[in-house]
Order: structure tokens, then sequence, then C-alpha cells
């Protein structure tokens, strides 16, 4: 059995894999988690991505209260 190491950041119940290591993923894999307290969490780019999209879509703000969909009209499309 082969043994890699590197440092990511879990996500809920993902965890990031490097590029590098992808490959091995497809074979049954044995895993071993440490948490390295001493270091603080820095956020992933899943959620630097969200807190982005997060703050675009935020701002805007769409009243489509007068939008009538015609499924009929829709039909002949």
């Amino acid at each position: 059995m082969a043994a890699i190491e590197f440092k990511t950041t879990a996500l809920g119940e993902h965890i990031d894999i490097p590029e590098k290591f992808k490959s091995l993923f497809k074979k049954p894999v044995k895993i071993t988690v440490r948490l390295d307290e001493n270091n603080e969490a820095q956020p992933s780019h899943i959620e630097l991505n969200y807190a982005e999209l997060k703050k675009v879509f935020g701002e805007i703000n769409l009243d489509l209260s007068e939008f009538k969909f015609d499924r009929e009209q829709a039909n002949e499309r």
C-alpha cells in the first residue's frame, strides 16, 4: 500500500483532492484524516466562489409578479 500526504480544506462532506492525486482515487482507497488544529482554516475555492456568487445574485431583485407563462405558446416553439 502506497501513502500520499497533502493539505486541503474539508467542505462539509467533501474533501478537495489535488489534481496530481485524482487519478489514484479511481481505485479503492483507505483514508485517514488528521485535523491540523494549529492552523486557522482557510476558505476553499468552493466557499470563495459561493460567497462571490451570493454577493452578485443577492443584489439582484426581480419583480416577476407581472410575468405570465403561456404553456401553449411555449409548446408551439
